[in-house]
């Protein structure tokens, strides 16, 4: 495993993240709460508040290596990866270990899933 801070810059990335789209959705509600139109605002709808935050670390088909102990699970060119195989399981392993902590960084909450072949990210 990595240390503190060699971890610290993607939480922090993370946090942005989160934090921009907690922004964005500000505004889109905001603007949605405008009196630009003539007459009573209409109903507001009701969102599910879920939002899919992805990583800076690559994906399962595109990591090469570079983190201690984690094989490269990139496969090579025409071939697909098995997501059974020992490297992946392990990868997998450290991409939902970093999901976990860019959430409680971030200030906790739900993961609803957690990505990672194809998308390095969550749900939450």
């Amino acid at each position: 495993m990595s240390d503190v801070r060699t971890r610290a810059p993607w939480a922090w990335i993370a946090r942005a993240v989160l934090v921009g789209v907690g922004l964005l959705a500000t505004g889109v509600m905001a603007a949605e709460g405008s009196d630009n139109a003539a007459g009573p605002p209409a109903k507001a709808k009701v969102r599910n508040r879920a939002y899919i935050v992805q990583l800076a670390e690559p994906p399962v088909t595109a990591y090469s290596g570079g983190v201690a102990g984690l094989q490269g699970t990139k496969p090579r060119g025409g071939q697909k990866i098995d997501p059974n195989a020992p490297a992946v399981v392990n990868y997998m392993s450290f991409l939902r270990t970093r999901h976990d902590a860019v959430l409680g960084a971030a200030g906790g909450g739900r993961k609803l899933y957690s990505y990672g072949y194809v998308f390095n990210g969550l749900n939450t």
